[in-house]
């Protein structure tokens, strides 16, 4: 089912750059409250869903180790 999203939840205040293009500054956001997620989508996918109460951002998890 698309939209469905398995896993732990883990409430916190995240602080992510996004960098801007080449050469240019770094903008750094701080949400505090959010809502981290680590878990799989519906194409067994590793995901990290950082739920900020105002937006919803997935980011995929590439290159995972198994233990």
């Amino acid at each position: 089912m698309a939209g469905q999203f398995e896993g732990g939840e883990l409430c916190c205040t995240v602080a992510m750059e996004n960098l801007a293009g080449f050469g240019g500054t770094p903008k750094k956001v701080t949400y505090r409250g959010a809502t981290l997620q680590l878990g799989r989508n519906e194409f067994r996918d590793v995901m990290l869903r950082l739920d900020t109460g105002k937006k919803s951002l997935r980011f995929s998890v590439k290159e995972v180790c198994p233990i």
